[in-house]
This record gives C-alpha cells, structure tokens and sequence, in this order.
C-alpha cells in the first residue's frame, strides 16, 4: 500500500508540475499576474553577423546573449506525437539564415529526456554550429527534476543524473549532423550553445565536455577549436552539480544567467522553491545575476500556479531592456553581472592588495550596501551561508527570508544595519565593518552569527 501510495504521489506531482509550466507558458489570458511585455526581440534583436563574434566566447555579451535569449523563448515548444516542434523556432532560425535546421526528441524512460535542435550558418571563413536546447516540458522531464536520480562521474565531478541523461545524447547527435552536413571541421569552427531550464544546465555540460576535449586534443569538433570559440549561454539552468559552488576554473566561456526570484529557486515564491530544482550555483562556468520584479501569485491562488519568474520570457525581457539600458555602471541597470568588475576592484588587485580580517576604518559617507554579495569567510547565519549570495535591493534583504525588509545608516560613527525579518516580525541589528569597497563583515549584535561579504555586483 505504502508502494501504491509513492507511486500515486508522484504521478499526480509530475502531472501538476507538467500542467504548471503548461498554464505558464500558454494561458497568460486566465492569469491576473503582472507580465512583462516587450517589443518583439526577433525584429530588434541583433544581426547574426560577424560582430557576435569579435570577442572572445569568455567575455559576456549582451548582444549574444540576447540572440541566445531569443532563440531559447522559441524552443518552448509542446513536443506532440512524432515529436516534430512548432514553426516558431525553425523560423528564427531561418531568420538568423542559420542553415539545415535539425530537431533531436529523446526519451529516456520515467526519469529523464530533453530535445534540442542544430543549424549552422557561415559566416566569412567560420562556420557557426548552432545549437538550442529546450527546457523541461514532458512527463519524464519533470520526474526526473525532482528525483534527480544517482549521482554521474563526469571528468572527476559528480553531476545529477537527468542533466547527464540529457546531455549523453548530444555528442553522437551533433557527430551525424557534421558528418552529413559536411561541416570543415579542418577549418575554422565555432559553437553557439544555449539552453533554459533543464536545456541551460545540459547545454553547460556540453559545453564544458567541449572545453575538456580541447583540454585533451581531441579535434573531432574542429582541428583548431579553442575554448575561445565556444560560446555558451545558459537561462535558469537547474542545478547540474552535487555541491553549492560554480566550477569557474576553465570554464569561463560558460555564462548562466539567473533570476534572483527565479521561482525554481531558493528565493522563488512557488512550490517549486522546496524542491530548489534551480540555483545560481551548482554549474560550470560563472553566474551572472540580474534582479527582476518579482511577481507575485494572486492571494486565492495555490502554489501549484504559473512560476512567471522561471519563464523564458522573463529573462528575454531582462535582455531586452539591458539593451536599452547600456550602462553597466548603473547599479539600477537590470542585469547584475558577477563576471564585471568595479573599477575599484581591479585597481586593488593590480595593486596586489587584499582586505584586512576586520580593520574597522572610518566608513564613507558614500558607501552604499545596495547590491549582490557573496558569503566569502568560512562561518555565516540564516540565508548567509558561505557560498551564498545576500542581496540587498533598496528595501529587501535575503538574510532570513527574501522578503525581508533592511535599513542601513549611519550611528556613533559606524554603519548599522537592521533587518525586519518577515517570518517573525522582529527586528535584527548588525554592526556593519566596511574592510574595502567591495569587503563587509557583518556581525549580530548580541551573538556569535557573523558575516563576511564579498560585493559581486551593485
């Protein structure tokens, strides 16, 4: 009975979070839920020309990254039988003049699948493989996000086993395509990798198998690929490895993008967050962080509705208004992202500098704690724990809750803060020690919980 009762709680889990991502996706007229609203991306977007790939794939560019978006928002398509996908994304591409459009549907059973499709297209002596993978949408994809299943080596790390289920199916795929393409891979090859959801954290993987084969010598992809060529772009990627820290070390080419209110995630407002499917961490590569409007489910609606924040709308609209914005210095631009430096960072490590344990200075009057921040000692508290990013926007604060509320100011010559936590209603003060401009540590009055924040962006 017991068996019975397991096995009817996870088919009726798995229908609710497949009907979920349904109603996200495709019943915006029954929803009274704030929605983002641009332009179209497919006619503002950038050309998909030659300056996409002027820089080298380890710097971030919103340009690409906006092409990845686009692309990524047109691959939510409902697989139905024979698995051919709908006409919005064999038109974007078509529109990007990306060649052969070919579409993969894999089923792996109860607890796992994914699709992706691949083109290319030359431009002047590159040929552009392009690759797109698609989120979670099936039965067994769901299953599969929530159970994970056991643990895979993958070249020394251990990642989840859906991702790699996924993922173990697109070397031999992309394999044939070249070879019945006849892709030059004598010549000058180049990958354009992107994915949402389950899609981004396969698509990191793949990447990062590309990277370690480049590592080795293996020249089956391209006889002179380098890391520098293999550009990848990731949105709201589940979580991909077993311990909370991204492996950045030779992955720098892989850029996941994140929600801080994704609704998958640890500050998402969901159902979902308790099974926390989605993170900034736990991936290869690096994390850049943007904090959007977070939209609120209607007070007679349950848990198991719409996760707006998770939707590839959401972050394509993030795109699009970075594109307006062009100004990364702004710390209300809306695109946070932790792989930019603040001038004042990189002059302190040119100068081979480093913070003090816990000099206390007198503060700047300037000094705004407005920002991302990652716990960087080895101690922390609440929502703070080493690894973590704490986030302070203006008004709320994620030390206990995301929906805390904060007031930072100045007594008696040094930075206070006090933190109104939402879950009990009582207020926390903190004697703040600003160490640099980009180093705090935070300690509780009243108790041993401390803090040592390092500034990721703001």
């Amino acid at each position: 009975m017991k068996k019975f009762l397991t096995v009817f709680f996870v088919m009726m889990l798995a229908m609710l979070l497949c009907a979920c991502d349904e109603r996200a996706s495709n019943d915006e007229t029954n929803s009274s839920e704030p929605v983002l609203t641009v332009a179209s991306v497919s006619e503002d977007s950038p050309q998909f020309d030659s300056t996409l790939f002027e820089k080298t794939s380890l710097e971030y560019d919103n340009d690409l990254a906006l092409v990845c978006a686009d692309l990524c928002d047109k691959a939510e398509w409902d697989p139905p039988a024979g698995g051919k996908p709908e006409q919005p994304l064999q038109n974007a591409y078509d529109s990007y003049g990306i060649q052969d459009f070919e579409q993969h549907l894999f089923d792996s059973g109860t607890f796992g699948g994914g699709a992706f499709v691949i083109g290319h297209k030359q431009i002047n002596d590159a040929t552009i493989l392009v690759i797109t993978l698609r989120g979670t949408k099936t039965f067994a994809e769901n299953i599969g996000d929530f159970f994970k299943g056991e643990p895979v080596d993958f070249y020394g790390n251990l990642i989840h086993h859906n991702v790699y289920d996924f993922y173990d199916d697109i070397p031999p795929a992309i394999e044939q395509y070249i070879k019945t393409k006849n892709i030059d891979t004598e010549g000058c090859v180049k990958y354009l990798i992107s994915g949402h959801s389950l899609g981004g954290a396969t698509a990191g993987v793949f990447a990062a198998m590309l990277n370690k084969d480049i590592e080795n010598g293996v020249t089956k992809w391209g006889a002179s690929l380098k890391k520098e060529d293999v550009y990848c772009y990731t949105f709201g990627a589940i979580k991909v490895l077993l311990f909370e820290k991204n492996i950045e070390d030779g992955y720098e080419n892989i850029h996941n993008i994140f929600n801080y209110y994704d609704s998958f995630a640890e500050n998402g407002i969901s159902f979902y967050r308790s099974n926390e499917a989605s993170s900034y961490y736990y991936k290869f590569g690096h994390t850049e962080i943007y904090q959007n409007e977070l939209l609120h489910e209607e007070e007679n609606e349950n848990e198991f509705m719409p996760s707006k924040n998770h939707q590839m709308q959401n972050y394509l609209n993030a795109l699009y208004a970075e594109a307006e914005e062009r100004d990364f210095g702004n710390p209300e631009a809306i695109i946070q992202l932790a792989c930019r430096k603040t001038e004042e960072a990189v002059q302190s490590e040119d100068a081979g500098s480093a913070p003090a344990e816990t000099t206390a200075s007198a503060p700047p009057d300037d000094f705004t704690i407005q920002g991302f921040w990652e716990s960087v000692g080895s101690y922390g508290f609440g929502q703070a724990q080493p690894g973590a990013t704490v986030a302070f926007d203006g008004t709320n604060c994620n030390f206990y809750s995301p929906f805390d509320t904060y007031q930072f100011y100045q007594e008696d010559g040094k930075w206070r803060l006090a933190c109104k936590n939402v879950l009990w209603q009582d207020i926390q003060y903190f004697t703040v020690t600003v160490l640099d401009i980009n180093h705090i540590e935070i300690v509780h009055d009243g108790s041993d919980q401390k803090t040592v924040l390092q500034r990721v962006s703001g």
